[in-house]
């Protein structure tokens, strides 16, 4: 079994690129997803590059930043819905774009992800599949926590209140949609920014995963470093003091 540690949010600010790199070096985490559009992308390109053993994806971005949408998850979900070919038109160019941006700053892109999770909705799925297929990038995030399998955790029942479970049916409802194979196991849509190294201890596997890779989503930051940044995008989600408890 491969556990990959990866840490979502690469570039969105200083505070995020720091613990980033803090925790890599501790050994903490193994993976990151850097977005592109956003003001601290060329820092992050400098982390990676200084840091070569970790792995780094595409948190591909449509909704903060640069992006030409500035939509989000649900407004992105209708388009789907009532203008799918111009949709799926623009989502194309848009993450050939973000690709090429790696690959012209020689980052060997390992995986694709999204945003607010954005490329699980089905048909943006497929123009990511399609593009991360012809250029070799054979690993995209598919979200298929076990709902019994999280519950049976002895930990907290956070999701039930927070509205991380109802995020979790929208998500498993698009991966059935999808109907793709699952090679990996994904955790973290109920805890999410809840991923503690206490909850990492008490972590639980399907058992058809347990040979498989593991992923487990985790959003460290350093909220002190933010608060202190004007003009931050998702400001209020970065100086959340759960930034800080998952470093």
């Amino acid at each position: 079994m491969k556990l990959r540690i990866n840490a979502d949010d690469f570039g969105i600010s200083p505070g995020v690129n720091s613990a980033i790199e803090k925790m890599f070096q501790a050994g903490r985490l193994n993976s990151a997803s850097i977005i592109c559009g956003c003001g601290y992308f060329d820092e992050a390109i400098a982390i990676a590059k200084r840091n070569p053993g970790l792995e780094i994806g595409l948190h591909f971005n449509a909704t903060v930043g640069l992006s030409k949408f500035k939509s989000g998850f649900l407004r992105l979900f209708l388009m789907s819905l009532f203008n799918k070919k111009i949709l799926q038109e623009e989502i194309e160019r848009e993450l050939r774009a973000q690709i090429f941006l790696l690959e012209k700053n020689q980052i060997k892109i390992s995986h694709i992800d999204s945003h607010r999770h954005i490329h699980m909705i089905p048909r943006i799925f497929s123009v990511v599949e399609k593009v991360a297929k012809e250029k070799g990038i054979n690993r995209i995030r598919i979200i298929n926590e076990s709902l019994l399998t999280t519950l049976s955790i002895n930990h907290p029942k956070s999701y039930f209140w927070n509205g991380n479970i109802i995020k979790w049916s929208i998500l498993i409802f698009f991966k059935l949609l999808n109907n793709r194979p699952e090679k990996r196991y994904f955790f973290s849509i109920l805890y999410t920014c809840e991923v503690t190294k206490d909850l990492i201890k008490k972590i639980k596997v399907p058992k058809k995963f347990r040979d498989a890779e593991i992923e487990i989503m985790i959003h460290p930051g350093d909220p002190e470093m933010d608060s202190k940044i004007v003009g931050l995008e998702e400001k209020a989600h970065l100086v959340s003091s759960a930034r800080a408890r998952e470093s």
